[in-house]
């Protein structure tokens, strides 16, 4: 599921209750919006404009960043600079939020030359997973309760909670969006049906975001299906191939076992025509020989060989090679 439209939508609506957790110096919220950077067709999460205490205008930069990026802390730079290209006279500052651990990848550029730091430009960052799921769900701050199934120690009780204080507190036009939002990040520890049973469904159908909820669940079930489907035509082919493979390794197995006896059986025919008698040794020798081409050889050059003696040589001295490596 991807969750930057919930963010953006979290962040409009509860704007003041995010900024609360960057502890900067805010008077007043000049406005909040999903900028898009000039000469690139990207957006940003969010740009507010802020007013300090002392009367002093800002930009605020964030982004939610909800998967593994090396170029992350770059990039946050990067919307810093074409930003400030076109409000110079402003102060700009980019705040990371990480949604999970394995997304974190810093806050700050360090550049170094031969082991020596030539320039750092530490970034803020918030890690989601480092803040109290319990704390934030009490704290009043419904920004930070709704995003609460990210922190450590959330659970399905808290979510409840949660659910309670967005329809306890919240004004009514924002309800449903905001319960949407929470179900959306509540999935790892509530199933999205007992959110339903707790919430009913329609407070969430109220909502723009439903509906796109609600196709991205229809996709998401496809892809599971299909995905699903792929998996058993995949098991069923490999059950075929092992079959067949089992099966023309036990054809070649019953080929080389008559091409065996055949040269076994070849073999003292000649050697009881040319030799008159086949005594039990040389008869032990060609049965301890299981390669069919070593007694091929032997039945080839019988005829060259004058005596019972040098063919049990030969014989013996096959059959001694085939033991030492089957040891």
């Amino acid at each position: 599921m991807k969750t930057d439209l919930f963010l953006k939508r979290l962040a409009v609506l509860r704007g003041h209750d995010l900024l609360d957790m960057l502890d900067l110096p805010i008077a007043q919220i000049l406005d909040a919006s999903v900028r898009m950077l000039p000469t690139q067709t990207k957006a940003l999460d969010m740009v507010f404009r802020l007013l300090s205490p002392q009367g002093q205008e800002y930009l605020v930069i964030i982004e939610w960043q909800g998967y593994p990026d090396a170029a992350i802390l770059w990039r946050v730079v990067t919307y810093i600079g074409l930003v400030g290209q076109a409000e110079p006279h402003l102060p700009i500052i980019g705040v990371i939020v990480y949604l999970k651990a394995s997304d974190d990848r810093g806050d700050a550029l360090t550049m170094v030359v031969d082991d020596v730091v030539q320039q750092h430009w530490p970034l803020r960052c918030i890690r989601l997973w480092e803040l109290d799921a319990h704390t934030a769900v009490m704290s009043g701050n419904l920004a930070l309760a709704i995003l609460s199934p990210l922190m450590r120690g959330a659970d399905a009780e808290l979510v409840t909670q949660a659910a309670q204080r967005v329809l306890a507190e919240a004004p009514a036009p924002q309800q449903s969006d905001l319960l949407n939002i929470l179900g959306t990040f509540a999935a790892p520890v509530m199933k999205p049906t007992r959110f339903l049973e707790i919430v009913t469904k329609e407070y969430l159908m109220s909502s723009e975001l439903f509906e796109y909820l609600s196709q991205e669940l229809v996709l998401q079930t496809r892809k599971d299906v299909e995905a699903e489907q792929a998996a058993k035509w995949q098991a069923r082919l490999a059950e075929q191939e092992a079959a067949l493979r089992a099966e023309r390794d036990a054809r070649e197995a019953a080929l080389q076992e008559t091409r065996l006896r055949t040269e076994r059986e070849t073999l003292t025919s000649l050697i009881a025509v040319r030799f008159t008698d086949v005594s039990p040794t040389v008869t032990g020798l060609i049965q301890a020989i299981t390669d069919p081409e070593a007694l091929r050889a032997i039945r080839l050059g019988v005829l060259e060989v004058s005596d019972l003696a040098t063919v049990e040589q030969q014989l013996r001295a096959v059959a001694t090679a085939a033991a030492d490596l089957s040891w």
